[in-house]
């Protein structure tokens, strides 16, 4: 079977014949009604255009020797050289091996506070981590800590 193509919808022009609801905004000078206020963007007072034409004059120019560029300018290309995903190595020691454990609520919370009272505002959550239990190893073994 074919398909017949449907003749296209009258196109509905609009036309200056019809009722066009009033914004308010009248383009060029009001045709009708008591006009409240006028205002233009076109300033026709010539004196007041001298005025502001010897005002920009007096002005203060910034000179080139006035104006201080320092000549190590910080490249960001070269900044940041870790990727977001990938922890700095600790002590030489890169953090390569990737686990999952599931914590509590308030682990995580601790945790957060942790990171928040931290010096370095940008630690990682990896390295405190890794910290917290190379500490809790040494308490354990080293210091004959109990298990709790």
């Amino acid at each position: 079977m074919v398909r017949r193509k449907r003749k296209a919808d009258a196109i509905v022009e609009l036309c200056s014949d019809e009722i066009v609801e009033e914004t308010g905004i009248v383009d060029g000078e009001p045709t009708g009604g008591d006009l409240v206020r006028a205002f233009s963007f076109v300033t026709t007072d010539t004196d007041t255009l001298l005025k502001n034409d010897i005002n920009t004059s007096d002005m203060n120019e910034v000179k080139e020797d006035d104006i201080k560029v320092s000549p190590e300018i910080a490249d960001n290309r070269k900044l940041k050289t870790i990727r977001n995903d990938k922890t700095p190595a600790v002590d030489d020691e890169p953090l390569d091996l990737q686990r999952n454990y599931k914590i509590r609520k308030s682990t995580a919370r601790m945790l957060n506070e942790i990171k928040a009272a931290h010096p370095n505002v940008n630690v990682y959550m990896n390295t405190i981590v890794d910290a917290a239990l190379r500490h809790y190893h040494n308490y354990i073994f080293n210091e004959n800590g109990e298990f709790h």
